[in-house]
């Protein structure tokens, strides 16, 4: 009535509240008074009452909000969000609620850390129609050349998936011809730490010593800061770093860097 909120519930009691239609603050100074009354002039009645009795009351509290939508559609949606699901409710079954969410946070935390392992790294290609770089596995009649290799990292590059990442950029540089400039599109990495940062000097060092120069284009000024810090700017050279994917291999068209680079 005056505004006030319950600060202590349960989910069983709140399945009891909307099952009987409570719809605003007031129900619940009812309960209260409800349940004051009974505490003062009906504690005797209830003195020696079964536990299983209270068991039963909030199993039958409980039983609506059971339902097979949810579990058949995460079961149709993602398979992984399902086995979490099913992972969840037999930890709260077996072993109890705290430890039946923790085990859910678990797996989530492991599932994130698996995907983000397995960032994208695709080389791209330019399309005349749209004048932009697009990847050239799902696009047909992009125009490549073999003296640049420009690759996208579609995600984050950081702890977990460093190592794919340098696995990613040899297999592009030996696929064909090796070039003489690899141009890495940055923007998409949204997050990096000191690991991905080494692993990019590690990529810029192996690169040079085949001859091949490392670029760094379209990264995020935060992204592009943390980079520097670590000294990824000190490894390629300031000049190789660009705000397009386009300014990037125009530079390396250039008679000024093709003379740099012979």
């Amino acid at each position: 009535m005056v505004g006030g909120f319950v600060v202590d519930g349960s989910l069983s009691k709140t399945s009891v509240a909307d099952a009987a239609g409570q719809r605003s603050q007031l129900a619940a100074l009812i309960d209260a008074g409800l349940v004051l009354l009974t505490i003062l002039v009906l504690a005797s009645l209830f003195e020696n009452l079964p536990a299983a009795t209270l068991g039963a009351v909030v199993i039958d509290a409980m039983v609506g909000l059971v339902t097979l939508v949810d579990f058949k559609r995460y079961y149709r949606v993602n398979l992984a969000d399902w086995v979490f699901f099913m992972a969840a409710g037999l930890g709260i079954l077996l072993f109890g609620i705290t430890q039946g969410i923790l085990i859910g946070v678990v797996l989530s935390l492991l599932l994130l850390i698996a995907r983000s392992s397995r960032t994208s790294v695709r080389r791209l290609g330019y399309d005349p129609a749209s004048r932009t770089y697009r990847a050239i596995a799902h696009t047909d009649g992009l125009e490549t050349t073999s003296d640049v290799l420009i690759a996208r990292v579609d995600g984050p590059l950081f702890f977990a998936d460093a190592d794919r990442f340098r696995t990613r950029i040899q297999e592009l540089t030996h696929q064909d011809a090796v070039p003489r400039l690899v141009v890495i599109d940055a923007e998409a990495i949204h997050l990096t730490d000191t690991d991905g940062a080494d692993v990019l000097i590690q990529v810029g060092r192996e690169l040079r010593s085949q001859g091949v120069s490392l670029a760094v284009a379209r990264a995020h000024p935060s992204t592009l800061a943390l980079w520097r810090r670590a000294g990824l700017v000190d490894v390629i050279g300031d000049d190789a770093v660009y705000a397009t994917v386009h300014e990037a291999v125009e530079a390396s068209e250039s008679p000024a860097t093709a003379g740099a680079s012979a």
